[in-house]
């Protein structure tokens, strides 16, 4: 049996090293006290089947034709940090992490983020793949890394089990037309 002394230094060095980790390393989920909710990922704008970049609701375009940059707005459960994922239709499955996404409203689950389509000429008047991944490790993915398909712990949303490691929403697929 541990000597009383090395259980409390213990079980106080752990509520040491809990607190210093950074909020942002945590699922709120993983807090005391904070339920998860459903377990959702999905993309709210822009609808499937439409065209972008859509005038007023995109970043401008750096040049005529070279329209390459759409906002997309999503929702992720609670207990998850949203990643997106673009493909062009005509590679998939190999699809590309986009850039960090640097706000998630925990109220509501909302977020929005700035995706690239293509470059430049490329991928103008060719339709895209988006989703997003909603997984419990706020690094499990980085930017600009490509996989081949979804790893195998996420599951489609909603996620029968709640507290599944990684979900996807269903793709959204949209036409860059300028």
């Amino acid at each position: 049996m541990p000597h009383p002394r090395t259980i409390t230094f213990l079980t106080a060095g752990a509520l040491v090293i809990r607190a210093a980790l950074p909020a942002a390393a945590l699922a709120q989920g993983d807090d005391p006290g904070v339920t998860c909710g459903p377990a959702v990922a999905e993309i709210l704008s822009p609808k499937d089947g439409a065209e972008v970049p859509q005038s007023g609701v995109d970043p401008p375009c750096e040049h005529p034709g070279y329209c390459k940059w759409i906002n997309v707005e999503g929702r992720i459960g609670k207990c998850y940090w949203p990643f997106i994922g673009v493909t062009p239709r005509e590679t998939k499955p190999l699809f590309w992490i986009q850039p960090r996404i640097q706000h998630v409203d925990r109220s509501t689950g909302r977020f929005s983020l700035a995706v690239r389509l293509g470059d430049g000429r490329d991928g103008l008047n060719e339709e895209f793949e988006i989703f997003v991944i909603g997984h419990r490790q706020q690094n499990r993915f980085y930017d600009d890394q490509s996989l081949f398909g979804l790893p195998k712990e996420c599951q489609t949303t909603p996620a029968k089990d709640a507290t599944a490691p990684c979900i996807a929403s269903e793709v959204v697929t949209v036409r860059r037309v300028r």
